[in-house]
């Protein structure tokens, strides 16, 4: 297990779904709000000459009316997202085109803006606005390619004022992104420190029980079998009273540094205790798991702690054993408890790995 283990174990989810939720409030939204209020104004054109207007009214909210429907039961719904955005830039486009009714089109361009950069994130947002509005421009500095005839005036003042409604839109939604983040990232962080050994930096008891134990459950047909290993260190009180309790906390320090060197990155060993710590190993057999336990014991035993240019002799014990199953790793820790301890009636400094009768 390498130094970044948390990192393989960051739930961004809760972050991920309010983002969610806050895109799709938008999209539904404006998509029915918005398809409500078109299908009023297409009413009224019901009987006009219009039917331009009115055929672009009808099958544009028509359309935004069914991506919306479809983005509650299609898992990638930022493609909905991509979707609702090319609908709603084919809209504003012709809208501008014909000129609505009264040429009144370029009013309701302005809710846009700030609806790309939500729907397309800050960047992506950025250059839909920049591009559609862009062809905007271009229509009104070339209304001869049009049906709508717009002032002079109401362009320029349009123009000037659409550059200071994308530039808020992108700041407010920039910032906003920037909050977010760090809000995520102070979750984050006390999250980690929530699942953190504050001494030596490995997981803890909550990691494996709110974590960890979760993703092993989630994923049988990857991780298992697992090996689960209790582990504690032999006559650890000796050496708090022989020599106190910062040299203590460096001998756990030293024993957890020799352990994670000898593991995989996929292991995980987590303090539960004191001295005690479990061992973790996702895709394990039985006679493995009882190697690795024999080779930890080993280890330890010819890695002396070093005080003051003194060897300071520590061993472990081990019990070792085996969840083929998910409903099994309840029973496989109590078990592996239970053989550490008949490790310690045994003589200490050994592995256990059945149970006596």
């Amino acid at each position: 297990m390498g130094s970044d283990w948390w990192k393989s174990f960051i739930n961004l989810s809760v972050v991920d779904d309010i983002e969610h939720k806050r895109k799709k409030l938008i999209l539904y939204t404006v998509s029915y709000a918005g398809s409500i209020m078109m299908l009023i104004f297409a009413s009224k054109h019901t009987f006009s000459n219009d039917r331009l207007l009115f055929w672009l009214l009808v099958l544009t909210s028509v359309v935004i009316c069914l991506n919306s429907a479809f983005s509650s039961c299609y898992k990638k719904f930022q493609h909905c997202c991509y979707s609702g955005f090319s609908c709603i830039a084919f809209f504003i486009l012709c809208l501008v085109y014909s000129g609505g009714e009264s040429n009144t089109a370029l009013y309701w361009t302005y809710p846009f803006p700030l609806i790309f950069f939500v729907l397309l994130n800050c960047c992506a947002g950025l250059l839909a606005n920049i591009v559609v509005f862009g062809l905007v421009f271009f229509l009104l500095e070339n209304q001869h390619l049009i049906i709508a005839e717009y002032r002079e005036e109401e362009v320029a003042r349009f123009q000037a004022s659409m550059f200071v409604t994308i530039v808020a839109a992108f700041i407010t939604e920039f910032f906003r992104g920037q909050s977010q983040n760090e809000l995520a990232q102070v979750s984050i962080e006390k999250n980690h420190q929530a699942n953190t050994d504050p001494l030596t930096k490995i997981p803890n008891r909550r990691f494996l029980i709110n974590s960890y134990l979760p993703l092993l459950q989630q994923n049988e047909e990857s991780l298992f079998p697992v090996a689960v290993i209790a582990t504690d260190i032999d006559f650890f009180k000796r050496v708090n009273d022989q020599y106190g309790h910062v040299v203590g906390d460096d001998v756990i320090c030293h024993v957890v540094k020799v352990i994670k060197s000898n593991l995989r990155n996929g292991d995980v060993i987590a303090r539960v205790g004191g001295e005690e710590f479990m061992i973790l190993l996702p895709n394990t057999e039985y006679d493995s798991a009882v190697s690795i336990g024999q080779k930890l014991n080993r280890v330890l035993h010819y890695s002396p702690f070093v005080l003051d240019e003194q060897d300071i002799n520590i061993t472990i014990s081990l019990g070792v054993t085996l969840a083929n199953r998910p409903d099994e790793l309840s029973k496989a820790a109590s078990d592996a408890d239970k053989l550490l301890y008949q490790a310690k009636s045994n003589g200490r400094n050994r592995v256990e790995s059945k149970l006596e009768s």
